[in-house]
């Protein structure tokens, strides 16, 4: 967790400066973009990397070339995941817009469940293709 919120931090921490940075010169330009590319990479990534943390007993370099692979792989499945929440996040807005009382209330109350739900409805079956099944099968 605390190796997880680091991460977080320092690509937030990257974002924020190269954006503040955004236009004086290419290389801050185009590490702004690698820092937002890393940031998304991430987020599609922690599923896998909880998943692997309560069903095996793998090193944290291995659980985290593992999830980057399991990304790479179930690439379809997670560009379904961040459109949906992407499709959550703008019914929140929407609601939001027409209706300010429970706008403010959803998120408390689903946004960030509904929406790790989907990341990991999408991560587990590539997860027991490629890791879980061959186990049983030995």
């Amino acid at each position: 967790g605390i190796l997880d919120a680091v991460i977080i931090l320092l690509l937030l921490y990257d974002i924020f400066f190269f954006n503040l940075n955004y236009g004086l010169n290419t290389p801050l330009n185009m590490m702004f973009y690698a820092a937002l590319f890393m940031a998304v990479l991430y987020l599609i990534m922690r599923p896998y990397i909880y998943l692997m943390m309560v069903t095996f007993d793998l090193s944290i370099l291995k659980m985290f070339k593992n999830a980057l692979l399991f990304t790479v792989l179930g690439i379809k499945r997670n560009i379904l995941s961040v459109l949906g929440i992407v499709l959550l996040v703008g019914i929140e807005f929407a609601l939001l817009m027409l209706y300010f009382p429970l706008g403010v209330i959803l998120p408390f109350v689903g946004l960030f469940s509904i929406g790790y739900m989907m990341q990991i409805y999408a991560a587990y079956p590539k997860i027991k293709e490629i890791m879980i099944d061959p186990y049983y099968e030995n």
